[in-house]
């Protein structure tokens, strides 16, 4: 299977969510930040076209924070302001152990929560760049009728929305070979997962899409 024609796959598990959603909006409400774009990208030299969001973001774009943290690599990289809420590291750890048991070939380094307030122009995120359905997203809420969350594949054009629910609420999609965006209506809200990591596991990653695509739950072009 040719990884970089995938551009996203929705793993037959459980749903992810905070084994404590009071918390968790606790938290949310209290200390979610309106983040501002810091830097440029610098992904002008991607076969893909790259992008700049900069000068269309310079206004907030999203509200959200950090709550989880391995180590400080993507604070490093980040192009984003970053706020840093590390309360609650039980239910954080809880709930990053579930997702490595849920994809079980990926190691997580960060847990960033993000909600967009403005539509999301087609883009490509500095990490990561590896031609492979390997970026992790979780809806922790959504209220909208339906999907939001859309890729467009560099080589053809074609859009999809990524088709998760409320039972199938986890997905990985492809960063380097397909631009990914969102729809945004202002009488719904939602709240969006990113975890940054590394591919632990090359097999069982082939084995999780491999599972995915035969039940109909991967785009591959």
């Amino acid at each position: 299977m040719d990884l970089s024609k995938i551009g996203y796959f929705i793993p037959d598990v459980a749903p992810l969510y905070p084994n404590n959603m009071p918390l968790f909006w606790d938290i949310w409400n209290d200390k979610k930040e309106l983040l501002t774009k810091m830097k440029k990208d610098n992904l002008g030299d991607l076969s893909s076209g790259g992008n700049d969001l900069q000068l269309l973001y310079n206004t907030a774009n999203f509200e959200g924070m950090i709550t989880w943290m391995k180590n400080d690599s993507y604070l490093k990289g980040s192009t984003w302001k970053q706020n840093i809420v590390l309360d609650a590291p039980e239910m954080w750890n809880a709930y990053v152990e579930e997702m490595e048991e849920k994809l079980p070939w990926y190691e997580c380094e960060v847990v960033v929560l993000w909600a967009c307030i403005k539509p999301v122009f087609f883009h490509i995120d500095p990490a990561p760049l590896q031609p492979a359905p390997v970026a992790v997203r979780s809806l922790i809420y959504d209220n909208n009728p339906s999907p939001t969350f859309k890729l467009r594949s560099n080589e053809t054009r074609e859009e999809k929305y990524v088709p998760y629910n409320q039972e199938r609420n986890t997905f990985a999609f492809n960063n380097l070979k397909f631009f990914h965006g969102a729809d945004y209506d202002p009488s719904h809200y939602k709240v969006l997962m990113k975890s940054f990591g590394r591919v632990k596991d090359q097999g069982l990653l082939l084995k999780q899409v491999q599972e995915s695509k035969d039940k109909g739950l991967a785009w591959e072009l």
